[in-house]
């Protein structure tokens, strides 16, 4: 939709046209200030802001018009009016306009050669690695490492912070260790309370109680802790701990096509018992090996082509972490949004929070399936658009072209009528209509 400052324009330029009618020298330095100003901040301004970040992106990707392209038209038949009414102004602002041209010209390949670069080192092909020609649309991408790098998504916000849930066991465990250690300080402080803390193993692997004490050693590093086999009681100088799994559930793998394999979602329970006291801290989880280990994961997959995609700032709301999660997810495969959900191409996801200083924090991940169906059904797709996108600009030329044979006619044959009296006043209305039946054809077309 047009935006709302964009309908005053005409108003504008007709009543610039006026202006230069009636008192010229100040008309053209109203008019050539305008011409100058508005060639600065497009040639210029826009391109340098959206470089250095101070602006978003104005200019589409999908190549269609940019709406400030549209008081272009306008400008010119300001400037042919300029140098018909003073010659001296009109040429001082070509040069000046030339000058702004070429410089803002190369500050736009600039840009583009910036953005090209990022393209082809985020798209790689799964065969030979090498860069992706810019004439496919869609590329297929190899299981490599995440493009997206940030501290969000480090080992230090996990110890510094508390999630809501962890994408493994491995990692709810040595998250419990860690949440464990509050009460067990209290337990320690007691006079004549204990002095060290045994772990009981017992059924869990040895690894699990493992993870558990390098947990609960990252705060507690000064406390002496063994481990275990089976459960005892414990004697005054000891803390003793125990884990268990709560509400365990099975459920089918998104990323498996055939449903035969299954992940675990569970409650995972650490209890801490010293003779006088008792804790427990309770943590969730849910396997996401994808987000732990994305090389060992689509390496246990040779026949399936996996990206992964995540939010690469430190977002204080959970739909902002997963648009940023999508942008990602768009930019590696060169897609929409739309065609990235109707493609069924999101194979999983995973949506964690942490209990920041000043509120939650949140993160996004996406697994991608790119695999040469999907692929292949998003270049269809791609082919579809360009093909619907050149019959649109075809019939905006050919409308363009009927509305501009028809006012010319009518301003031959009204010109005539009229012994070429109102000669200036039929150009300045022909001109107008011409570019507002333009402006109306594209925005009804497009």
């Amino acid at each position: 939709m047009m935006p709302m400052f964009f309908i005053p324009i005409p108003f504008i330029f007709v009543l610039l046209i006026l202006l230069l009618k009636q008192s010229p020298k100040k008309g053209a330095w109203v008019v050539g200030g305008l011409i100058l100003f508005v060639v600065f901040v497009f040639m210029i301004l826009l391109p340098l802001g959206m470089h250095k970040g101070w602006m978003p992106n104005a200019v589409p990707d999908g190549g269609e018009m940019p709406f400030f392209a549209i008081p272009i038209p306008f400008l010119f038949v300001l400037l042919v009016l300029l140098l018909r009414t003073s010659p001296k102004a009109g040429a001082t602002v070509i040069f000046a306009v030339v000058v702004m041209a070429l410089l803002g010209a190369g500050l736009w390949l600039r840009r583009s050669h910036g953005h090209a670069v990022y393209q082809q080192a985020t798209i790689r092909l799964p065969e030979s690695g090498g860069p992706v020609s810019s004439l496919s649309p869609i590329a297929q991408a190899a299981p490599t490492a995440p493009s997206v790098s940030s501290p969000i998504w480090s080992e230090g916000i996990e110890q510094e912070f508390e999630a809501d849930i962890y994408p493994s066991r491995r990692a709810a465990v040595r998250a419990l260790g860690r949440r464990i250690a509050r009460p067990m300080r209290e337990m320690l402080a007691d006079a004549n309370g204990p002095t060290e803390v045994v772990l009981f193993q017992e059924e869990h692997e040895q690894w699990l109680v493992t993870e558990f004490k390098k947990g609960l050693a990252s705060l507690l590093p000064e406390v002496p802790c063994s481990l275990a086999a089976a459960t005892r009681n414990v004697e005054s100088t000891e803390i003793g701990v125990t884990l268990r799994f709560a509400d365990l559930q099975a459920l089918p793998s998104p990323w498996d096509r055939s449903g035969s394999s299954t992940i675990l979602t569970s409650d995972v329970l650490a209890s801490a018992r010293s003779q006088n006291r008792e804790a427990t801290v309770r943590q969730h989880f849910v396997e996401k090996p994808w987000v732990e280990d994305f090389s060992s994961f689509v390496a246990d997959k040779p026949d399936r082509h996996f990206l992964i995609a995540r939010s690469w700032e430190t977002c204080t709301d959970q739909n902002a972490a997963r648009h940023q999660a999508m942008q990602d997810a768009s930019r590696q495969l060169a897609t929409s949004y739309e065609d990235l959900l109707e493609g069924d191409l999101v194979a999983d996801q995973f949506v964690q929070s942490f209990d920041g200083i000043s509120g939650p924090l949140w993160r996004h991940a996406l697994l991608i399936d790119a695999a040469p169906d999907k692929l292949a059904w998003l270049t269809a797709r791609k082919s579809a658009e360009v093909h619907s996108e050149r019959v649109t600009w075809a019939h905006i030329l050919a409308s363009a072209f009927g509305v501009l044979v028809v006012i010319v006619v009518a301003y031959l044959f009204l010109n005539m009528a009229t012994k070429g009296y109102y000669e200036w006043t039929l150009r300045i209305a022909g001109t107008v209509l011409a570019i507002a039946g333009i402006i109306a054809i594209f925005l009804v077309l497009r």
